[in-house]
């Protein structure tokens, strides 16, 4: 990479252009009961929850955000910078009717960038009652004769 003639000046054109460094998103769900879901989206070292961005990119290794440092409901942790990944721990909210899934989620490790794939909201009650405009059924049985 140096100049044969000049071993001070750097040849840029064999350094690799925008060769970022890719971290992960840990993420550890508490799931709550709430009226409305969350959204969540990664880019980069950036969250974005419900369309606001929280960005955690001035983290250095081994630091600390603690969790009263950051003006958001759905953050239930501290966030740590672990070898390169971030980690945290948000609160998922869920319906009445959430499933399993849901309400034990797994932890979520996000290493692409776009939307995060988050548990179901609730699931559609089940209605176990005859709609009303039924009708009974109709014995066709023909009546025992007298003997």
């Amino acid at each position: 990479m140096m100049d044969q003639d000049n071993p001070y000046l750097l040849d840029y054109s064999q350094l690799a252009v925008g060769s970022k460094e890719e971290h992960t998103m840990k993420i550890t769900l508490s799931p709550v009961r709430g009226n409305a879901p969350i959204t969540l989206e990664k880019q980069g070292d950036t969250l974005i929850v419900n369309s606001e961005a929280f960005d955690f990119a001035f983290l250095a290794e081994g630091d600390t955000l603690p969790r009263d440092a950051v003006t958001a409901d759905w953050l239930a942790s501290d966030v740590t910078r672990i070898k390169g990944d971030l980690n945290m721990t948000v609160v998922l909210p869920h319906g009445a009717n959430a499933p399993q899934e849901t309400r034990f989620p797994d932890l979520i490790t996000a290493t692409e960038d776009g939307a995060i794939t988050l548990p179901i909201y609730e699931e559609p009650p089940i209605d176990e009652t005859p709609p009303i405009d039924e009708e009974p059924p109709i014995d066709e049985t023909p009546p025992e004769a007298d003997q």
